[in-house]
């Protein structure tokens, strides 16, 4: 026996509205999963380059980048990532995304001079790893000041 649609078309109305309000309400802790993951897969990045392992840390580089691809770690990796591979385009493109996402970063700061010190961008490096020394609280200002010296020295050698 089918109900009368004047019946009816309340129940749906407020099915779809406690629906909404269900998938409003986990959104946030959906998102700060998402943040968590990404996280995660960022720090891999780090990690699966050191371990040789350019194919996984490329898995994690773009799980990451889906997961939260505005977030500075993440754009940091990606950075990372692009210049260990020598994908140097793509380094450029995101170490400077994440350099302006979080501009007080001494370790953005540090690894994005060491790229373009790297790849003879030494002028733009040295500033950049004067920035990064003078981030207060950054654990490797002394680390930042002698790549800074190690870098003006590459200027005078020849290559």
């Amino acid at each position: 026996m089918k109900a009368p649609n004047n019946l009816t078309q309340p129940f749906y109305w407020l099915l779809l509205c406690i629906s909404l309000l269900t998938l409003t309400a986990c959104a946030p802790r959906v998102d700060a999963n998402l943040a968590r993951a990404a996280n995660i897969n960022a720090q891999l990045v780090y990690a699966y380059l050191e371990e040789k392992h350019p194919q996984r840390a490329k898995d994690k580089v773009m799980l990451a980048l889906t997961q939260a691809p505005r977030a500075p770690n993440v754009l940091a990796a990606a950075g990372y990532y692009y210049a260990q591979t020598g994908q140097n385009k793509l380094a450029s493109r995101y170490y400077p995304q994440a350099i302006q996402a979080a501009p007080t970063n001494g370790e953005y700061l540090n690894n994005y001079a060491v790229f373009l010190c790297e790849t003879k961008h030494y002028k733009q490096a040295i500033r950049y790893f004067k920035r990064a020394a003078e981030i207060p609280n950054y654990a490797n200002a002394q680390q930042a000041h002698r790549n800074a010296v190690l870098c003006y020295k590459s200027i005078k050698q020849p290559q």
